[in-house]
């Protein structure tokens, strides 16, 4: 895929890039979306040292100023990031999309890629907004992002048809002093750039799951199961000490969505979100699919992660 014009869009203070995406619009009004995930498991071979080292740490852990990596930083910062102008390897999932954002079909292929350019969200966010200067420098793949974005916008119609679950609360920002002491915190900035990446991202994972299930029969998924019924019903109580009547006629997320929907603007939207949230039970990983409540999905894995 090195002709086709790839970005990838990260937060301003990213040091690694592990999904790019590039889109084309097919002669029917649909679209031809490709979500690229850097091929990490081609530069750690199973059982070596770094695998083993891998499997202690289990993950990066993340702290405000730096980032303790799960893997050697030569291989997540140089090898296997997507940096732009260079060629990269990637596992690749070619998503077919009607017009009205229905999934039509979909590919799978290990791939060659190379990044036309490294998007931050705020500048994609000032490209969609219309920033001259931008839009004046990014002249050949302005077009692309603006497809992007209707896509994303067509997706995200779909998946809250289907009932789809969106707190969408504010996630906290700290800043530190030069001395590494908490200095402030604050509300980060969140861009439909963010929202873009989360749908493509989202739809490339329901695609795998769909097809390990049906084909390999064995994998990992990511399950969020229904709430408890007593645990609603103590939500509900709360609720209505505010005021708030809520009382759903079955324990299906449309229902849940259909009444953020109706807190929307008020000023107790914000608290009643994570009441809400917190009556919930906690994702996990397991060999039986249970589907996603949260996301209103049948089938759903960690091919990457949405933000």
């Amino acid at each position: 895929f090195r002709d086709r014009t790839i970005v990838t869009i990260d937060p301003a203070t990213a040091r690694d890039f592990d999904d790019a995406v590039d889109i084309e619009e097919t002669t029917d009004g649909g679209f031809r979306l490709g979500v690229h995930i850097a091929d990490v498991s081609h530069f750690v071979p199973i059982d070596s040292a770094t695998d083993k080292e891998a499997r202690l740490r289990g993950t990066s852990v993340y702290f405000p100023d730096r980032v303790v990596p799960m893997l050697p930083e030569k291989i997540s910062n140089q090898l296997c990031s997507l940096n732009p102008y260079i060629d990269r390897l990637a596992m690749t999932v070619v998503l077919d999309i009607a017009p009205d954002g229905t999934i039509r079909g979909h590919s799978f292929h290990e791939s060659v890629i190379r990044s036309s350019e490294r998007f931050t969200y705020e500048q994609v966010h000032k490209i969609l907004d219309g920033d001259r200067s931008l839009r004046s420098r990014h002249r050949e793949v302005g077009s692309d992002l603006r497809v992007l974005e209707r896509l994303a916008r067509l997706l995200r119609g779909r998946r809250r048809e289907r009932g789809t679950i969106d707190f969408d609360l504010p996630e906290p920002e700290l800043t530190l002093d030069r001395e590494g002491l908490l200095e402030g915190i604050a509300k980060a900035e969140r861009y439909f750039s963010h929202r873009m990446i989360e749908e493509f991202v989202i739809a490339a994972n329901e695609a795998v799951a769909r097809t390990l299930e049906e084909e390999v029969h064995a994998t990992l998924f990511r399950v969020h199961e229904p709430p408890d019924p007593s645990r609603i019903e103590q939500l509900s109580d709360v609720l209505a000490g505010l005021g708030l009547k809520f009382h759903p006629r079955s324990l299906r997320p449309v229902q849940f969505q259909k009444f953020l929907n109706s807190m929307a603007g008020r000023p107790d939207e914000r608290m009643v979100s994570y009441l809400m949230l917190r009556s919930f039970k906690q994702a996990f990983y397991s060999v039986e699919n249970r589907g996603h409540f949260g996301l209103a999905s049948e089938s759903y894995t960690h091919f990457t992660s949405p933000i």
